[in-house]
């Protein structure tokens, strides 16, 4: 391979290219050193070069999770983790071209030792060699815009409307707060962890700075009681053309009651209709409300890869444990879809 590879301490140090070639926010600069800075995880990362410049960026973490986290096995390992340490479903490698990204990809397991997993690539690709490739959670998207959230609800079929009716007369007696990230509260932040916490694919623990340090490109919309009781919470992105459900919490003694989680969902489509945006990406996990109100599933992949000839037998071996299973259900959610 004619490229070369430098190791970075810090986003601060990256090249002038790397925010010009990344392809999502969560891979740029500001995004990456608000992850640094606020939930560290031993990060390091990596540029790639050849005789023509910069070709590509890597982000690279560690943590111990569970490696069949998919079939609820309890097998917790210290793990490499390229990808975002944030939770989120976007990718930790760019490059200008595939090649780059192959180049990246084994140049970077090279460097690591131990099992590293890279997670959230839109496609699989035929390195590392040695290597077991497998689905991962996917994400949820709506491709389609909206001039406004009228225009939206006009365009859903007639289950989907009353079923978007009903949620909303259950917030009844509630109202909704708009914020900005250094107004989150401890309140907030716990609704944050009752989320975490009954998740099933868990990866890292964000903490209440990482919250209330957000860049200003998010925004949080609460849903309170009228004593000011916050029950429930969205964080959306809107970047460019990038339009995100980042993150949410919710206050499960009051879910069901007032539909908490649907309706946090609906309102970032709301959010989004009339944005100018021309993709809302849901994110991960909760794909049966996301896809009620317009999601469609894209898929993500990950790999596994282990230096160890013993180690990389086994996970090969395992790859029904490691990949993601569940059938989600497909929704017709828009007249023009029948």
């Amino acid at each position: 391979m004619s490229a070369f590879l430098n190791k970075v301490t810090h986003p601060r140090e990256f090249a002038p290219e790397w925010d010009t070639f990344a392809q999502r926010y969560y891979q740029k600069r500001s995004f990456l050193a608000h992850c640094h800075d606020y939930n560290p995880c031993n990060q390091r990362y990596y540029e790639l070069y050849d005789k023509s410049g910069f070709r590509g960026g890597c982000c690279v973490y560690s943590l111990v999770l569970d490696v069949f986290t998919f079939t609820r096995i309890r097998s917790p390992l210290r793990m490499n983790i390229i990808g975002i340490p944030a939770s989120v479903g976007v990718s930790g490698v760019f490059g200008q071209s595939d090649h780059d990204i192959e180049d990246l990809l084994n140049a970077v397991i090279e460097q690591e030792k131990g099992l590293t997993i890279g997670l959230n690539f839109e496609k699989t690709f035929d390195v590392p060699q040695n290597s077991v490739w497998g689905k991962t959670l996917p994400t949820l998207v709506c491709d389609k815009s909206f001039d406004s959230f009228e225009k939206y609800i006009e365009a859903l079929r007639s289950p989907y409307r009353r079923r978007l009716f009903l949620a909303r007369k259950k917030m009844q007696g509630l109202h909704w707060k708009r914020i900005r990230p250094q107004e989150f509260t401890h309140e907030l932040y716990g609704l944050y962890l009752q989320v975490f916490e009954k998740s099933e694919d868990k990866l890292e623990k964000l903490t209440l700075d990482f919250f209330r340090n957000l860049p200003d490109d998010f925004s949080f919309s609460v849903i309170e009681t009228t004593d000011a009781r916050p029950l429930a919470f969205n964080c959306v992105l809107k970047y460019g053309q990038e339009f995100d459900f980042f993150m949410g919490g919710i206050d499960y003694e009051f879910n069901e009651k007032h539909q908490l989680y649907f309706n946090i969902t609906a309102d970032v489509v709301s959010a989004f209709s009339g944005s100018g945006c021309s993709l809302l990406d849901f994110g991960q996990t909760a794909e049966v409300p996301k896809s009620r109100l317009g999601g469609k599933i894209k898929p993500l992949y990950m790999f596994a890869f282990h230096q160890g000839l013993i180690a990389r037998s086994f996970f090969r071996l395992a790859r029904p444990l490691l990949e993601y299973h569940k059938n989600i259900e497909l929704n017709h959610v828009f007249r023009e879809e029948v």
